[in-house]
């Protein structure tokens, strides 16, 4: 065994005594060591890459830091979150985020790493601020799920992750929960959901001459059916471009054919670019392709005056302080939406099967 490798060993030792929790995630990683994969420490959510020379070069502080950071990204879910996202851009926003955690817990981390971001932003949010310098500055050191397949071993899925935060959940440090709540929020049935939010939001006891009330002879009765007035806002910015338009534009079909619910349908990026209404044609295509605000949006929504707002998007993009109607974001990516609710949509949907 070399001594970069006794050295992860034996801070791996150190870990699973001072930090329980981080520890139980990181033994779900192969330990690799390698000099071609990374210059200094790298995971792809099934691996663990470390390089000797960097590895021999850290004090063991700072080679725990190392590795509690590289299983952050896992915690995180970063490796499976970065979608349509630059590789190398996506890495930094997410060293950020590890990094504005591990801080905030008195963690030593090397002094040359990513400088953390503010601890209340997801890397989704921090990627829209990544200046060019700090392009220039940093080594990536977040690899893609799956890419490697040398060594035979079976790759650790999104599911498999969720698991073993499910199983250690007990042991969560209290300063990290929330930020691990977010990125391994639950997939959700959207159908089931929606159902939930329409029964929340519409209007279902209403009176109708078409059944006599039992109680007062000559008087209307209730209609217990559900009647929802629906407005339906597809994030058509350049972000969005793809498999997920294509899967919000055959949601908000499946959407449009429940029972008892019309629908405003307005597109926008970051002005309205359609508005179409009940009873018109579904549109084969929607316009768009710009930045992203969802301020227009959900300005032409409530000149509807809905039950309800459904919100196909990646969460990406400059929001109002408040909607008057209830909202419910269905998102592309786990993200933090300043108002509504939200459920994160399966990758399956995303890609439209």
């Amino acid at each position: 065994m070399s001594t970069a490798s006794e050295k992860i060993e034996r801070c791996g030792a150190q870990m699973l005594l001072k930090f329980p929790w981080w520890a139980s995630l990181f033994l779900n990683l192969v330990r690799i060591e390698t000099e071609s994969h990374t210059q200094t420490m790298a995971t792809d959510a099934t691996h663990l890459f470390f390089n000797p020379k960097f590895t021999e070069s850290l004090t063991d502080k700072e080679c725990i830091g190392v590795l509690m950071h590289e299983t952050a990204h896992c915690a995180l879910m970063h490796c499976f979150r970065r979608k349509y996202r630059e590789p190398e851009r996506w890495n930094i926003a997410c060293d950020k985020a590890v990094n504005a955690i591990l801080v905030a817990s008195n963690i030593v981390l090397p002094k040359n790493c990513v400088s953390p971001g503010p601890l209340s932003l997801l890397a989704e949010e921090l990627y829209e601020h990544i200046t060019p310098e700090e392009m220039s500055l940093y080594c990536p050191d977040l690899l893609e799920a799956g890419l490697y397949k040398d060594d035979g071993s079976k790759p650790m899925t999104e599911k498999d992750w969720r698991d073993a935060l499910a199983s250690s959940r007990p042991l969560i440090p209290a300063n990290v929960a929330q930020a691990i709540e977010e990125a391994s929020a639950p997939l959700t049935d959207w159908k089931n959901e929606l159902a939930r939010f329409i029964h929340s939001t519409c209007k279902a006891n209403t009176h109708t001459w078409s059944r006599v009330s039992r109680r007062v002879q000559g008087f209307p009765g209730w209609n217990r059916e559900i009647e929802s007035k629906l407005v339906i806002c597809i994030d058509t910015s350049g972000s969005t471009i793809g498999p997920a338009l294509n899967a919000f534009m055959n949601e908000c079909r499946a959407i449009l054919e429940l029972a008892g619910v019309t629908a405003v349908l307005v597109s926008a990026d970051a002005e309205v670019r359609q508005v179409i209404e009940p009873g018109e044609p579904f549109p084969t295509e929607v316009k768009g392709g710009g930045g992203t605000s969802f301020i227009p949006a959900l300005e032409e929504a409530a000149k509807h005056e809905p039950n309800g707002i459904v919100y196909f998007t990646d969460g990406c993009g400059d929001y109002p302080p408040d909607c008057a109607y209830p909202v419910l974001w269905a998102l592309t990516s786990p993200y933090k939406v300043p108002f509504g609710e939200k459920i994160l949509l399966d990758e399956e949907r995303q890609n439209g099967t």
